[in-house]
């Protein structure tokens, strides 16, 4: 438990570095904090600053978890043995939670889309694809991010379960149960942070995203 509890203190310290709101203070001379949504995720920068904007905090999120997932995984896994990837999916949630809920922003971040998908990359970079392009046609079709992202992550545990029963990624049975859950928690966080939008997704409110102009969100 000890060393679950020091991957996540330490993951928290990675997801500590807001790609968003770094970028706007100090390259665009602004603050994503006061802009469209005040989120200072990947979707508030596409909205407010634009595509490139957009695209570089993406990539920041993702791999500042996929670097810390990757040093647990290959650095430290032979030391882990079987629960190896359950303690790398702690890390995982600690960057999620230090994303998310970043102490010297009031606890106000981004909603951890981003920094979920670097976690299982480093988990399955093939599950990852998929999720991916489910996200991808979700947001095409709809042009709502929100929802993409919800039923992508949503559907993590499914594709696991499938990935595991096909044998393409097999969860050792010691670490079964505490993967599932850790992979459901992550839902659990997504859901949460998406609150808003899910009201707005029901009254039919919801922003719908623009790659041709910039806009705000609510």
């Amino acid at each position: 438990m000890l060393t679950r509890l020091i991957v996540v203190a330490i993951g928290y310290v990675f997801g500590l570095f807001q790609t968003g709101y770094l970028l706007s203070k100090y390259v665009l001379h602004e603050d994503i904090r006061t802009k469209g949504s005040g989120n200072s995720g990947a979707t508030n920068a596409l909205r407010v600053f634009g595509v490139k904007a957009g695209l570089i905090t993406f990539l920041g999120d993702v791999l500042k978890a996929l670097i810390y997932c990757l040093i647990l995984k290959l650095g430290f896994g032979a030391q882990f043995g079987d629960q190896a990837e359950v303690i790398m999916l702690y890390g995982g949630l600690g960057v999620i939670l230090g994303h998310s809920y970043p102490f010297y922003m009031n606890f106000k971040g981004g909603k951890g889309v981003a920094s979920s998908a670097g976690v299982l990359f480093a988990y399955d970079w093939r599950l990852t694809v998929i999720l991916l392009l489910i996200f991808v046609v979700i947001v095409y079709l709809t042009r709502y991010v929100s929802l993409g992202s919800l039923i992508a992550v949503g559907l993590l545990p499914v594709a696991a379960l499938i990935f595991h029963a096909l044998s393409w990624h097999v969860i050792p049975a010691a670490a079964f149960a505490e993967t599932i859950i850790l992979m459901l928690i992550l839902v659990a966080l997504c859901t949460w942070a998406h609150r808003a939008n899910i009201g707005r997704l029901k009254n039919g409110n919801e922003n719908k995203i623009s790659f041709k102009k910039k806009g705000t969100e609510k």
